[in-house]
């Protein structure tokens, strides 16, 4: 399930990021311009990034689909449609 994640989101704003699954089994994040980040499996569908625990995303699935990520930050809330 982990490895359906993988691809590319962005918001209403074409600000995008990038999710890649390892051969290791690991995900991470990629937002253009910033270094690579390790998600961490959190609850069920929900990660948080290695190196800000206050970052927090969430798989949005439709009928067995990845429809977008949820990302929860101390500053609100983004949603990143799957491209």
């Amino acid at each position: 399930m982990l490895a359906k994640l993988a691809g590319t989101y962005e918001t209403s704003e074409d600000f995008k990021l990038q999710v890649t699954a390892k051969q290791d089994g690991n995900l991470f994040v990629k937002i253009p311009g910033e270094p690579e980040e390790q998600l961490l499996s959190y609850k069920g569908m929900k990660f948080r990034v290695k190196d800000f625990a206050d970052v927090v995303l969430e798989s949005v699935i439709e009928n067995g689909q990845v429809k977008a990520l949820k990302e929860r930050d101390p500053s609100g809330e983004n949603v990143f449609v799957r491209k």
